[in-house]
């Protein structure tokens, strides 16, 4: 069971480390992503110039739009990412179970086992203190005569 618990433990770290892996870039990705969506927008007079011609709603939008995408890119990513995760962990729990199982199958074998030894043991020792006697009571009775409901 330890290298099990071993194995979940590393595993543990190592998946947490990679959605941390992932979220760290999807942050950096966001915000470059940003930056350039800001850019889009011009600024001073020029953006004057885009408000009255149509052109910054169009462009605030598509940067809407674009920003949009980019978070419903990121979820699936996410998405993606544990749902490997768990398939993995799945697999290694498929072992852990088993493995459970099989200690649980040894204890109830050494448990029986236990008991045999120990109904093994009061019967020599029962028989052994009979043949100290002579004979069983079973056997006296049966040496008497038939038994006729004693």
């Amino acid at each position: 069971m330890k290298p099990l618990h071993e194995r979940k433990q590393d595993m543990k770290a190592a998946h947490q480390q990679e959605r941390k892996r992932l979220d760290e870039k999807q942050r950096e990705r966001n915000k470059a992503e940003q930056q350039m969506r800001s850019a889009r927008l011009r600024k001073g007079v020029a953006a004057i110039w885009d408000i009255m011609t149509g052109r910054h709603s169009k462009t605030r939008k598509q940067n809407e739009m674009e920003a949009w995408f980019g978070v419903q890119r990121d979820r699936a990513q996410r998405h993606e990412l544990v749902a490997a995760q768990l398939k993995e962990r799945q697999t290694l729990q498929r072992d852990i179970s088993q493995a459970r199982e099989r200690h649980a199958r040894q204890v109830l074998g050494l448990y029986r086992d236990a008991a045999r030894y120990r109904e093994m043991a009061r019967g020599v020792q029962a028989n052994g203190a009979d043949a100290n006697r002579g004979h069983s009571r079973n056997d006296r009775q049966q040496s008497r005569g038939p038994d006729f409901g004693r």
